[in-house]
């Protein structure tokens, strides 16, 4: 079972603990094309997208995870629909797209529905949400600044 451990780092003075309770539980990973999309791209001749690299939030609040609108337009991937989504602010609609994350250890996980959503001027890329989770084990260790992940 692969296990991958994120230990929260601050600057100087900060304790882990202080950091993970600010910033939450975020790991590293990659957001790309949805594999059915570049298997059709290499089949046409066509270029594919670099995977983009950034910082993912898990949210267990999120019951499906999400991808920032921006990532989907860089890497091509068009809207395949809409849902309604509840947020702090009342239902809205938003895009829903296919895409796939490629988390630490080559965790690799395919989204036919992947909520658009606006994060720019935040540090996150995207959110995992429980749609993931599902199939994981979660450790939030508060006190020792830690979260861990395992598959």
């Amino acid at each position: 079972m692969p296990i991958f451990n994120v230990a929260m780092q601050g600057q100087q003075g900060q304790t882990p603990q202080a950091v993970l309770h600010v910033t939450g539980p975020v790991l590293p990973i990659q957001v790309a094309v949805p594999t059915a999309l570049e298997d059709q791209m290499k089949k046409n001749g066509e270029k594919i997208p670099e995977p983009i690299s950034g910082q993912a939030l898990v949210d267990t609040g999120a019951t499906f995870s999400a991808i920032d609108e921006g990532i989907a337009d860089k890497l091509g991937v068009k809207p395949i629909g809409l849902a309604p989504s509840g947020t702090a602010g009342g239902e809205v609609m938003l895009n829903i797209y296919a895409a796939r994350f490629i988390l630490p250890l080559n965790i690799q996980v395919g989204f036919s529905r992947a909520t658009g959503v606006r994060l720019a001027g935040q540090q996150y890329i995207a959110l995992i949400g429980r749609d993931v989770l599902s199939q994981m084990i979660l450790v939030y260790n508060g006190p020792a600044g830690l979260i861990s992940l395992a598959l």
